[in-house]
């Protein structure tokens, strides 16, 4: 939906309290504390490869991040808010499973078929706000990520596009709009009014859990008490 068109929904409900440009203020404000930083709508997919250099330990994501999508490196992904993981994936014929555990600083492996998905050890620094270009990936100084263009992959957030006109795309699919994204622009205008949102506080928490539910990447923990069944 565009900002445009929210818009207008907006001003049918809250009247002259709020003129347009206070209204995309505000829907940028709420749609960035909706959006958080583990939604899969802004998750860069395919996951992009980080390109790194041997002895380089600091990589800033909106250079070093490029596409995937041909499978050879593309163009910068983008405004990047977060990176989650940063992964390869070997062979197991290529790379013996002994030469991968023996390190001085062993790292996270899975095994996916005949391939080992071994996650680098890493820090990340949180972008402070969109447009800033400051998320900041650090590897362990002991873990030379050495130079590689397609090696390293990463799971990584952007920001939203900013609304600040009327023609930009908000990043809330149409189905939360009416609920979601409303609720918490009324919850944000009670609150400014009042100093507090008892109307619509418990509208927006409801909406904002379905939405999490659909759409956030929530981890799934494995347990060894939930064995899958194998029938005999």
């Amino acid at each position: 939906m565009l900002a445009e068109q929210f818009a207008e929904d907006v001003k049918d409900a809250v009247g002259s309290a709020l003129n347009f440009q206070q209204i995309l203020r505000y829907t940028d404000r709420a749609q960035l504390a909706i959006l958080g930083e583990d939604i899969n709508l802004l998750r860069v997919t395919p996951d992009p490869y980080l390109t790194t250099t041997a002895g380089v330990w600091s990589y800033v994501a909106n250079t070093a991040l490029l596409d995937a999508t041909t499978g050879t490196p593309g163009d910068p992904v983008g405004d990047v808010r977060v990176i989650k993981k940063i992964y390869r994936v070997q062979d197991i014929d290529a790379s013996p499973i002994p030469t991968l555990i023996w390190k001085p600083r062993p790292e996270p492996m899975v095994m996916i078929g005949n391939d080992v998905s071994i996650e680098a050890r890493f820090a990340c620094i949180r972008s402070s706000g969109p447009g800033r270009n400051d998320c900041v990936v650090k590897w362990e100084n002991t873990n030379d990520p050495g130079t590689n263009t397609t090696a390293w992959r990463a799971q990584a957030y952007l920001w939203p596009t900013p609304v600040t006109a009327g023609d930009v795309v908000l990043a809330i699919p149409d189905d939360f709009c009416s609920d979601l994204l409303m609720e918490a622009i009324l919850r944000l205008l009670e609150r400014r009014d009042y100093g507090r949102a008892d109307v619509h506080e418990q509208p927006y928490k409801e909406a904002l859990a379905r939405f999490r539910h659909q759409y956030a990447n929530i981890p799934v923990i494995e347990s060894v008490h939930d064995t899958p069944y194998r029938p005999c």
